[in-house]
């Protein structure tokens, strides 16, 4: 595999992600490196069957925004979607052309919500009753050491703060428990090293196993989980009084169960967080 020199490293601070396609989570400009990571990354494909399931694919058309119309592409036709990808936002498409509609990575990959503008950007493209999905890094996992910042306390927190804000805006949650698969621990020590310098190896040096544990979230709402104006909400029930949403956000994981859909998959050691973000909802019943 070709070393990698400085212009080839993962983009540094924050935001890893590619702003513009993010067919993978971390981008670089030497194919090779890009080419070995699209082969390890989600193997079993969890990612692109938990869209499947969560925005019904199947026979419908399906807009992918911020790809090259590559392997994400691929993986949605091959699970019968009608695939339109964009390697930006979609402007360029017309409005009401899909029924679901896409976002990997981008910006939402990074701690940072979209920018404004994002997401009603996508929703444009949406016909009535559409639904759409954010893929984005999960993190409090293997592959969150490669970041430059590290798995930090602080990290972390404006991980979940990014959550609180999803949800806020009425989208519900899943966690997919995904893997980077290598054929051997010295392929990924290889790769990890030539990847990402001294944090790779250092990553790598930990492995008992070939693969590094990798959680996405993957936020969604549709037409009818949207935000509604308070003042709009006050005057169509004529009571003065803002109804906020017209559905609460969902969040289950360890016996926790929010809204009348639940969202949020979460392991025992994650489910707490989702406890605290959805009691600030009030949108908890249950207990785990």
């Amino acid at each position: 595999m070709p070393s990698v020199g400085a212009a080839d490293a993962p983009v540094a601070g924050p935001r890893l992600y590619s702003g513009g396609v993010a067919d993978l989570p971390f981008s670089f400009t030497n194919p090779a490196i890009a080419t070995q990571l699209r082969r390890v990354v989600d193997r079993e494909e969890k990612i692109p069957r938990a869209i499947a399931e969560i925005g019904e694919i199947a026979g419908r058309d399906v807009v992918v925004l911020h790809v090259d119309g590559g392997i994400r592409s691929a993986q949605l036709r091959a699970l019968g979607a009608r695939v339109t990808a964009s390697e930006g936002d979609g402007r360029e498409l017309r409005p009401k052309c899909a029924d679901v509609v896409v976002r990997y990575w981008g910006e939402a990959g990074a701690v940072a919500v979209p920018p404004p503008g994002a997401i009603a950007a996508a929703e444009r493209l949406l016909r009535p009753q559409g639904r759409l999905l954010i893929v984005a890094d999960y993190g409090r996992d293997d592959v969150a050491r490669l970041r430059p910042e590290g798995e930090t306390p602080e990290v972390y927190r404006a991980l979940r703060a990014r959550d609180a804000e999803f949800i806020e805006q009425g989208f519900k949650l899943r966690v997919i428990h995904g893997w980077w698969t290598f054929d051997s621990v010295e392929e990924a020590t290889g790769f990890l090293g030539e990847a990402f310098g001294d944090r790779g190896l250092q990553v790598a040096a930990g492995m008992r196993r070939p693969r590094l544990s990798h959680k996405v979230v993957i936020y969604h709402r549709d037409e009818a989980d949207r935000p509604v104006d308070r003042e709009q909400s006050a005057t169509a029930t004529g009571d003065g009084r803002g109804r906020g949403r017209p559905r609460g956000g969902g969040v289950t994981g360890g016996g926790v169960t929010g809204g009348a859909t639940g969202g949020v998959t979460l392991d025992g050691r994650d489910s707490a967080t989702a406890r605290t973000i959805a009691h600030r909802r009030g949108a908890v019943s249950g207990q785990g």
